[in-house]
């Protein structure tokens, strides 16, 4: 799959935005992000359609899937090493079609910086 991934801050919420052409529809797909504090480490947080506690959220719109991460699901990861530094960690998307095939979008470092 090509597309183009784009990451913003809006009000200290990590947005991950998969843009892909027109001609893609994911309706009925199922997107997944999943962070953790290395590769097969076990997940920390897992961001879905369903929505979080703290208000975190996968959604599907046309042909683009975007991961909105809040800052309390940020605040709940943990701290750096020392305190004062930013977590380092990774993370993983995917999204399911419909008939169960996975496709992976992206596994890339994630660095947070806490407000500590």
């Amino acid at each position: 799959m090509s597309c183009e991934a784009v990451t913003a801050n809006k009000k200290n919420h990590f947005v991950r935005s998969y843009i892909f052409p027109a001609s893609y529809d994911f309706t009925g797909f199922e997107p997944e992000m999943r962070i953790a504090a290395s590769e097969g480490a076990s997940v920390l947080l897992t961001i879905n359609s369903t929505e979080t506690a703290n208000g975190s959220l996968a959604q599907v719109t046309d042909n683009t899937i975007t991961f909105t991460v809040t800052p309390t699901d940020l605040q709940s990861l943990p701290n750096g090493s020392p305190v004062s530094a930013p977590w380092e960690g990774r993370f993983e998307a995917d999204v399911t079609s419909p008939g169960g095939i996975v496709s992976l979008l992206e596994k890339r470092a994630l660095s947070v910086e806490k407000g500590v």
